[in-house]
């Protein structure tokens, strides 16, 4: 497990409604790995 990757995550602020710090985060994580990212409302 990494724990720096598990700190970013519980750290970043991302209340109910504004989740986008985090979005952004995981975003960044995950790109190089998918084709596609899709986001909903």
């Amino acid at each position: 497990m990494d724990i720096d990757l598990l700190g970013r995550l519980s750290t970043e602020i991302g209340p109910s409604g504004f989740e986008d710090r985090v979005r952004r985060l995981i975003k960044g994580l995950v790109s190089d790995y998918a084709d596609e990212i899709k986001v909903d409302n």
